[in-house]
């Protein structure tokens, strides 16, 4: 018999790492579909840290509507049109919906307005790409 498989998906506080919730779904539920039902947990002035398996464009505007702020690593073909460069480095960008999600005939969200940190880890040739919803590079 072989073991369960399932994909877990939680919310935790970062200086503590008290788990605030967990929502366990099928191992082939995708993190993104899992994670739908923690977004109850998100609100004003929370900020939310996410890794690139849960960019949604969608996901992005309903969480800012709820008042969170966002601070997530996405794909490095995201974000690439530079519309301001900021003093520390930083710039802003506008992200679109994809095509593919505009080809189903599916209600497009409108662009977002983020600012895009970069960065490289020593010794390492990968450049990592945070979007963000504080824009104040300060």
């Amino acid at each position: 018999m072989g073991y369960p498989m399932a994909r877990v998906v939680a919310v935790a506080e970062c200086c503590s790492h008290a788990v605030l919730d967990a929502v366990i779904g099928g191992w082939k539920n995708s993190e993104r579909i899992v994670s739908d039902e923690l977004e109850r947990h998100v609100g004003a002035g929370t900020l939310l840290l996410a890794d690139r398996g849960f960019w949604g464009l969608a996901r992005w505007h309903r969480l800012r509507e709820q008042g969170a702020r966002l601070l997530w690593r996405t794909e490095r073909r995201m974000a690439r049109r530079v519309e301001d460069v900021l003093e520390d480095g930083s710039y802003l960008a506008r992200i679109q919906a994809n095509k593919h999600s505009k080809a189903a005939g599916t209600v497009k969200a409108p662009p977002a307005l983020v600012r895009v940190v970069e960065y490289r880890i020593d010794g390492q040739a990968e450049v990592i790409r945070l979007i963000t919803s504080l824009m104040d590079h300060e």
